[in-house]
C-alpha cells in the first residue's frame, strides 16, 4: 500500500505531499521516517492518507525506512481541521499541522508505556520504549497487556520537558517506642489512609525533613517516587447555582434543544452587560457534561481566564482543563494529554484552546466574540470563531458566539440566518446601565489645563474614594511619555529597527520600543542639532499613575499592563486584590477593559478614546464603540455605576451611540459604511505583506508579485480588485522594510484566487527567494 505524507520543513517550496511505499497498515496522523531528496536523508513526516493504488510509476515511489509510532499521534478529525486551516488563511502544511499536534512539537514526541501493576518482571509506574518491553516479554504478551489495559501508553516530550514526581511516604510498621516527633510522622501517616506527600507532612506537622529519614533508616516506612500531572491547583469556593431570571431561561431552553437533539446549531447571543451570560454558559455546560459531551469555553483575554476557572470548578467541583499560553510547555503538555484521554471533559482558555482534542464535542462557547485577541497574528493567522464554526460543523456541535457588542460580521451573519440571533436586553439583578459623562477635553484647554488629565477626573475618583468604592482606570498606552523630542528642531527620538517612535520608561529610565523592544539611554543632547532642549510628550500610563498617587498618596493603587502582568499567577493576584478590596484605584490596559467582575467598582474612566478613533483601521469605529461599552460594562456590576469619558472629538457619532447604548442605530450606520466602501462581511480580502532586510529588494518582488496575480486574474476573468503596491502604515519593523498589497473578491472566486497565490508564493521562484518573508491574512481588521 502507499501513503502519503508531509515533511517536517520549514521550506516554502517543499509545501506539498509526498508518496512512499509500505508493506504494513499505518493510521493517519501517524509520523514516519522517510527517505528524502537526492541524498535520501532520512527525514521525519507526518501520514495525511493511505491508499492502495497511485496514478505514477510505482518503481519511482521511496520505501518509508520506519514507523515511528505504534499509534497516531493526533487522530482524522484534526488532520482534517488542518487541512482546512491550510485552504482557509493559505498556510503551508506545517504550519497547520503545528496548530493540531500536542505541545512540543511534531519532532519531540516519543510513546511510553507504563505497567498499572507489578507483572512479568516490570515495575508498576516505570516509563519503558517499546524496545526496553520487548526484550523482558514476548511480542505476545506485549499485545495481550495492552489489549488488558494492564499497560497503558501515553506520550511524552523528550529533551525538553521532564516528567514530574513527587515524593511519597507510605507506613510499613508502626512502632509506638519511637521520638515524639517520629511518632507524629507515623500517626500522621495512619490518619491519612497510609500514605502522604513528604512536603505536606513537614508542613502538616511543621518539622523538618530528619525524623522522616530516620523512619526511613528503621524501616518503618517506605518511600515512592510518582510521577504526577503538572496541573496547576486552583483554591476555589464553591460557586453555588443560580436560578435563572425568565429572560435567561428562554435563551437556556432555546439551546437545550438545540444539545439535546443533537442538532450542531450556531447561536449569537447579544447581552447586555451584566445581563448573566455567564450563568447561561454554566447551565449549558452542566448539560454538556449530563451527556456526555466535552464543553469548550473560550475568553480573549488571559486575565479573564482564573476568574472563569474558578466559577467552573467551584460549580462542578471536577476537574477543569486549561490551555492558554503562560502555562509552561510541560503544564500545556499534560493538560492536552487529559484532555485527549478524559471525557466528558471541560476546556477552559484563550483561542488556542479551540484545537482542544477533544474526544466527544458537544458545545463550544466564544464569549466576548467581537474582540480582536480571537485573531492569530501567528502563521496560519486564523480567526477563532471560522475555527469553531467549523469545527461544530464536521463534529456536530452547537456553537455559541457571546458579546455585548458583537462584532459587524458576526451580527450581520445573524441578520442573515448564519447564526440564530438570541438577545439579553436586560442586566440580571434589574441594575440600570452606568451613566456616561463625557468631558470636552478642548474646554479643558480652553480654561487653562493643557494636561491630558481633566480636573472631572480626579473629582470622581476622589468622590469613590470617600465613599468606599473602587475606581478603574484605563489608557491603553504602556510607559510613561509617548515619545521624546527635541524643542529646538522638532527631532523625534524614534527605534532604529522600526518606523516608530520609542516609549519614555520611567521605572528603568530608558527609552523603549514596543515592536522589537530595543532599549535605549536617553541622551542629554538632541543628537540632531546639539540642543539641551528636550522634551516628553503624551501621556502613558506610568505617568497617569504617578500622578494618582501624588494627588491620592493614601489610597491603593494598583497598576495592570504587560510590564507588571506576566505569569498566570499575576493574573490571580489581581483578581484576589481586587475582590478582597486590597486595591482602591485598578489602572490598566486593554487586559483590564473586558469581561472582568469586580462588584465593588463603582467607577470605570476612559482616559482617552481618540486614538482608538483614528486608528489606520476601517473597524476603527466599531473597535471604538464595543471599547467603550465593554469598559462601562466594568462599573457598578452589582448597583448603577458611572463611567468618565475624556475626548477631543465630543461631536463624534459613534461616541454618542456608545453613550446612548443604541447598537442597533451604531450597527445601522456602520454596515451601510462597509457596504458603500466594500469592506467584510460584502467582500474578502486578502492581505500579503512582503518583509525584507532590503527595501529595494522587497519593493521590487511585491511588485512583481502584484503583476502575476493581475495578470493572472486579467487573463481567467476573475473580478477581483487588486491595490497598487503601497509601504505599510509603519513602514519598518525590526529592521524589516514592509509592502503590502490588498485583494477584494467575492466568495465565488475565492478557491481560485487562493490555490493560485498558494502556488505563486509557496512553490514559484517567489517561495525559493529567501530573503523575502510574506504574511497573509484573510479579512484582517486593520492594515498596519
Amino acid at each position: 500500500m502507499f501513503v502519503q505524507v508531509v515533511i517536517d520543513t520549514k521550506s516554502r517550496v517543499l509545501d506539498r505531499v509526498f508518496t512512499y511505499k509500505t508493506e504494513e497498515a499505518i493510521s493517519i496522523g501517524t509520523r514516519v521516517l522517510v527517505p528524502f531528496g537526492r541524498s535520501n536523508k532520512p527525514s521525519i513526516a507526518v501520514v495525511l492518507n493511505a491508499c492502495d493504488e497511485v496514478g505514477i510509476d510505482e518503481a519511482k515511489i521511496k520505501s518509508i525506512i520506519k514507523v515511528l509510532d505504534d499509534k497516531a499521534i493526533i487522530d482524522e478529525r484534526m488532520i482534517e481541521l488542518a487541512l482546512w486551516l491550510r485552504n482557509r488563511y493559505i498556510s503551508t502544511y506545517n504550519d497547520a499541522l503545528r496548530l493540531v499536534f500536542p505541545p512540543g512539537g511534531i519532532k519531540e514526541l516519543e510513546l511510553f508505556y507504563y505497567a498499572n501493576d507489578d507483572v512479568l518482571g516490570l515495575e508498576k509506574g516505570e516509563a519503558y520504549t517499546k524496545d526496553e518491553l520487548l526484550k523482558i516479554i514476548t511480542a505476545s504478551d506485549f499485545t495481550k497487556l495492552i489489549k488488558d489495559n494492564i499497560i497503558s501508553e501515553k506520550y511524552k516530550i523528550k529533551q525538553k520537558v521532564k516528567e514530574h514526581y513527587e515524593k511519597y511516604i507510605s507506613l510499613v510498621t508502626y512502632d509506638e517506642s519511637v521520638s515524639e516527633k517520629q511518632r507524629a510522622v507515623l500517626d500522621y501517616l495512619r490518619d491519612n489512609d497510609g500514605s502522604a506527600l513528604e512536603k505536606n507532612i513537614i508542613t502538616s506537622l511543621n518539622i523538618s525533613s530528619s525524623p522522616i529519614k530516620t523512619l526511613l533508616k528503621k524501616g518503618l516506612v517506605r518511600e515512592d517516587f510518582i510521577q504526577e500531572s503538572r496541573k496547576r491547583a486552583y483554591d476555589v469556593d464553591s460557586y453555588e447555582k443560580i436560578k435563572l431570571n425568565k429572560e435567561q431561561e428562554k435563551v437556556y431552553k432555546r439551546m437545550e434543544h438545540s444539545l439535546e437533539h443533537d442538532l450542531g446549531e450556531k447561536f449569537l447571543l447579544r447581552g447586555v452587560t451584566g445581563s448573566g451570560k455567564t450563568e447561561i454558559y454554566l447551565h449549558l455546560v452542566e448539560k454538556c457534561l449530563q451527556m456526555g459531551k466535552d464543553a469548550i469555553v473560550l475568553v480573549p483575554e488571559i486575565s479573564l481566564t482564573p476568574q472563569t476557572i474558578r466559577r467552573f470548578i467551584g460549580r462542578f467541583q471536577r476537574k477543569v482543563h486549561v490551555l492558554h499560553s503562560k502555562l509552561s510547555l510541560s503544564e500545556r503538555f499534560d493538560e492536552y494529554n487529559d484532555i485527549k484521554l478524559t471525557s466528558p471533559s471541560i476546556v477552559i482558555g484563550a483561542r488556542s484552546a479551540i484545537f482542544a482534542p477533544c474526544r466527544n464535542l458537544g458545545l463550544i462557547i466564544i464569549d466576548e466574540e467581537h474582540d480582536q485577541s480571537y485573531i492569530s497574528d501567528m502563521n496560519p493567522k486564523y480567526q477563532t470563531d471560522e475555527v469553531a464554526y467549523y469545527r461544530s460543523m464536521s463534529e456536530g456541535a452547537t456553537l455559541l458566539l457571546a458579546s455585548a457588542t458583537p462584532s459587524i460580521s458576526s451580527y450581520y451573519n445573524a441578520k442573515h440566518g448564519i447564526y440564530e440571533l438570541l438577545e439579553l436586553d436586560k442586566k440580571a439583578k434589574g441594575q440600570k446601565e452606568a451613566d456616561i459623562e463625557l468631558v470636552n477635553m478642548i474646554d479643558e484647554i480652553q480654561r487653562g489645563n493643557i494636561s491630558q488629565i481633566s480636573s472631572r477626573f480626579f473629582e470622581v475618583i476622589d468622590e469613590n474614594l470617600k465613599s468606599k468604592k473602587q475606581s478603574i482606570v484605563f489608557l491603553n498606552r504602556r510607559g510613561y511619555n509617548k515619545e521624546i523630542f527635541c524643542k529646538s528642531c522638532g527631532y523625534t527620538f524614534t527605534c532604529d529597527n522600526c518606523d516608530v517612535s520609542m516609549t519614555y520608561h520611567k521605572g528603568i529610565n530608558k527609552l523603549k520600543c514596543h515592536y522589537c523592544g530595543l532599549v535605549k539611554n536617553i541622551p542629554k543632547t538632541c543628537p540632531r542639532c546639539g540642543a539641551e532642549t528636550l522634551s516628553f510628550a503624551g501621556y502613558g500610563i506610568e505617568k497617569v499613575e504617578e500622578l494618582l498617587r501624588k494627588t491620592f498618596p493614601e489610597a491603593k493603587i494598583l497598576r495592570a499592563d504587560s510590564d507588571t502582568i506576566k505569569t498566570e499567577d499575576d493574573y490571580i493576584n489581581l483578581y484576589k486584590k481586587m475582590n478582597s478590596g486590597a486595591v482602591d484605584i485598578l489602572i490598566g490596559t486593554q487586559m483590564i477593559s473586558k469581561g472582568l467582575d469586580f462588584k465593588n467598582v463603582d467607577a470605570a474612566i476612559i482616559v482617552s478614546i481618540d486614538a482608538n478613533l483614528n486608528f489606520p483601521s476601517y473597524s476603527a469605529n466599531e473597535d471604538t464603540y464595543n471599547l467603550i461599552t465593554q469598559v462601562a460594562g466594568r462599573a457598578g456590576r452589582d448597583e448603577k455605576g458611572r463611567v468618565l469619558l475624556q475626548s477631543y472629538a465630543v461631536d463624534n457619532e459613534t461616541i454618542g451611540y456608545a453613550m446612548k447604548g443604541n447598537y442597533e442605530a451604531f450597527y445601522r450606520n456602520e454596515i451601510a459604511l462597509r457596504q458603500e466602501f466594500l469592506y467584510p462581511p460584502f467582500i474578502n480580502m486578502i492581505y500579503i505583506v512582503g518583509t525584507s532586510l532590503d527595501k529595494n529588494i522587497v519593493q521590487a518582488e511585491m511588485e512583481y508579485l502584484r503583476s502575476d496575480i493581475e495578470s493572472y486574474l486579467n487573463k481567467n476573468d476573475i473580478r477581483s480588485n487588486v491595490s497598487k503596491l503601497m509601504q505599510c502604515a509603519i513602514e519598518k519593523i525590526n529592521a524589516s522594510y514592509r509592502y503590502q498589497i490588498i485583494l477584494k473578491y467575492t466568495n465565488t472566486y475565492s478557491k481560485e484566487i487562493k490555490d493560485y497565490i498558494r502556488f505563486i508564493l509557496y512553490r514559484s521562484k517567489f517561495a525559493k527567494n529567501k530573503k523575502v518573508n510574506y504574511n497573509i491574512y484573510i479579512n484582517p481588521r486593520n492594515f498596519l
